[in-house]
């Protein structure tokens, strides 16, 4: 594990390949009270992070929820959302630290958004979800 969002126990994790982790490791999020427990949301590192550029990496749990269910929907816009139902607060402070954390990101790693997103993801977890295994449960 390498990320937590701090939400229901949702963590990025390096996916090991034949025990080994490397620069281009796929990345896996596990949503341990999810519809899919485990969803790759990346082929290496640099595209989990572009996956998240746009609106953070909070809102990708939502996959966990919804993948595959509902084909048409992306993660939640939190900002969108956020802007459209919010009081001034704390909030406003919070978003304005993610905002300027993501510009700071995008710059230093030229991220940009993903084309064609529900395609990619449906690729990758054909490639990668066969791999992922669990400690068997007691």
């Amino acid at each position: 594990m390498f990320a937590f969002t701090g939400g229901d126990g949702v963590h990025f994790s390096f996916l090991h390949i034949d025990d080994i982790v490397t620069d281009t490791s796929p990345i896996v999020m596990t949503v341990p009270l999810g519809h899919h427990e485990n969803v790759i949301v990346g082929a290496h590192l640099l595209e989990f992070l572009c996956l998240g550029c746009q609106h953070g990496y909070f809102d990708l749990q939502e996959f966990g929820y919804t993948f595959g269910k509902y084909p048409e929907e992306s993660p939640v816009n939190y900002r969108d959302s956020y802007l459209e139902h919010r009081s001034p607060g704390i909030l406003d402070e919070r978003l304005d630290r993610r905002e300027y954390l993501l510009k700071l990101l995008n710059t230093e790693f030229s991220l940009k958004p993903l084309d064609n997103l529900q395609q990619r993801l449906d690729e990758l977890q054909k490639l990668y979800l066969p791999v992922v295994k669990l400690p068997p449960k007691d």
